[in-house]
């Protein structure tokens, strides 16, 4: 190398050979000073950390103050609003067949009482019988009349006057009881027993019914029950007599109940335990739907039904205070300047509160918002205008 920049050097001119001297020594004079500047430069952080004059970075964070408490402790299950079966609903026969002349109504119809729904003409069977009932009655009263008679000059017995009175007791039940069937009429009317909905519509126009067979069923107004589904596993922590409250699935409100009954066994279709959850008061049915409940509730509605089951005890804090990780769930407090880890174990969440039990230190702040960014022992400054911290306990 050294050779090649002898033979350069050598290759210049005279004049250019004379002034190369000077030249390489004003270019190491600028190395060696660009050398002591980029030194300095170097030197300088290092220098400004040691006296203190370069913060460390920090977390802009918010806090709250830990709070100590109890909260509902919930279970959610879902289901359809249905009749009550302590008289929710009645399916309607008649104890006369005959043909389906008229239907009036249709399913899902809302109903009120004595409205007209199937008009139904008698066979001419059953009306052969109530006419042959009516002409027993008379016989028998005519064989009690003569009895009578014959006792009255002593020539019949006072047995065979109570055996005409037997007979005469005899054929007017029978024919009382025609007369509730529906009597002589040649047809016969069904109507509403009661304001409400029909849930169920068995025939239809033109058919031929039985006698006894059912032709519809209509729910009432107001006796509607919760019957939602549980998880087997669930099912030991219900109890008659809890609290909960009924929320429609689709819309707002919703209102409050109570469990009224436990299944046994599982439904053979969804696998859950059937749980019914009723309203404490029978709802005041709509001047202008008898299907509705106050609230609106009516029957096949999906709802969301809210049970407490117990109360969860320790520190309440928000849902988002709480994060995990592979070493399980953890919050920040704060030590000082500096945010320290506390691993804690979840209890519940209701809505957006999360109850916590861990060695949480009261003292001490609790990180609640900016804690993702954040790290064991990890510098932060708070956000002053962070609201107060006590989270109010959440309703089921």
């Amino acid at each position: 190398m050294r050779r090649l920049a002898s033979l350069a050097f050598a290759a210049l001119p005279r004049a250019a050979r004379a002034l190369a001297p000077i030249t390489r020594r004003a270019l190491s004079l600028v190395a060696s000073r660009a050398l002591s500047l980029v030194a300095a430069l170097a030197l300088f952080p290092a220098a400004g950390l040691a006296q203190g004059g370069s913060p460390q970075p920090s977390v802009l964070v918010q806090t709250a103050v830990p709070h100590h408490g109890n909260l509902p402790r919930t279970l959610e299950a879902y289901g359809t609003m249905q009749a009550a079966p302590d008289g929710g609903s009645e399916t309607i026969s008649l104890l006369r067949g005959g043909q389906l002349v008229s239907v009036m109504t249709f399913l899902g119809q809302a109903v009120r009482k004595g409205q007209p729904l199937l008009i139904v003409r008698i066979d001419p069977s059953a009306l052969a019988g109530y006419r042959q009932a009516a002409a027993a009655l008379a016989l028998a009263r005519g064989d009690r009349a003569r009895a009578a008679q014959m006792l009255a000059q002593h020539l019949a017995t006072r047995d065979q006057l109570a055996q005409a009175d037997k007979a005469v007791a005899d054929a007017q039940a029978t024919l009382d009881a025609l007369n509730r069937a529906g009597g002589g009429s040649a047809e016969q009317t069904v109507a509403a027993p009661f304001d409400g909905v029909v849930a169920n519509l068995l025939v239809s126009p033109g058919a031929r019914v039985a006698a006894q067979a059912a032709l519809l069923t209509v729910v009432r107004s107001g006796r509607l029950v919760a019957t939602v589904g549980v998880e087997p596993a669930q099912r030991a922590l219900v109890g008659a007599g809890q609290p909960a409250r009924i929320v429609p699935l689709y819309g707002s409100g919703g209102e409050p109940g109570s469990v009224v009954s436990i299944g046994a066994m599982l439904d053979p279709q969804s696998r859950l335990v059937p749980v019914i959850v009723d309203p404490p008061d029978p709802p005041v049915p709509s001047a202008t739907d008898p299907a509705a409940s106050a609230t609106g509730l009516i029957p096949g509605d999906p709802v969301r039904v809210v049970i407490q089951v117990g109360q969860m005890t320790g520190w309440l804090v928000p849902r988002d205070a709480v994060l995990t990780d592979g070493k399980g769930a953890y919050v920040f407090q704060l030590d000082g300047d500096k945010a320290a880890r506390v691993a804690v174990t979840l209890v519940g969440t209701v809505g957006d509160t999360t109850v916590i039990d861990g060695p949480i230190v009261p003292a001490r702040p609790l990180v609640t918002s900016g804690n993702y960014q954040l790290q064991d022992g990890m510098a932060v400054r708070t956000d002053q205008a962070a609201p107060p911290a006590n989270p109010p306990p959440a309703k089921p």
